[in-house]
């Protein structure tokens, strides 16, 4: 295990911090970096956001390779993030709001979906 559960951090955060998050649903830690400057209600804060391979195919981050069930076809798992080894099995995911960096695979699966980053993109603003 590595991180918090993501409502503390350490103090003194520095813009090169890379942050770690554990998720108990995923079994696993997810890490945020640093994107910008920002602000929330008059108070500076460190944007950190995912990176765009957070829930890409293993074939494009290894990190991710005992999450995609189908390894033979990893364009079924780039953009979701398979929790089903975590909760025995179930048929749930994870993904980015209108699956922002998700394979055309998986987008073309829904329609009305148009995913913009500066709309979609999972963010975190921290007071340092």
């Amino acid at each position: 295990m590595n991180g918090t559960d993501g409502t503390t951090m350490g103090s003194f955060l520095s813009r090169s911090a890379t942050v770690y998050i554990f998720q108990g649903d995923a079994c696993k830690s997810f890490h945020i970096k640093y994107k910008t400057d920002s602000s929330v209600r008059g108070i500076s804060t460190y944007r950190f956001v995912f990176p765009q391979s957070l829930f890409a195919s293993p074939d494009k981050n290894a990190d991710n390779r005992c999450f995609c069930r189908t390894p033979a076809h990893y364009e079924q798992c780039d953009g979701i993030f398979d929790l089903g080894p975590c909760q025995m099995g179930a048929p749930l995911a994870f993904s980015f709001p209108h699956f922002l960096y998700a394979s055309n695979t998986i987008r073309g699966g829904v329609e009305g979906l148009t995913p913009l980053i500066d709309k979609h993109e999972s963010f975190f603003d921290i007071e340092p």
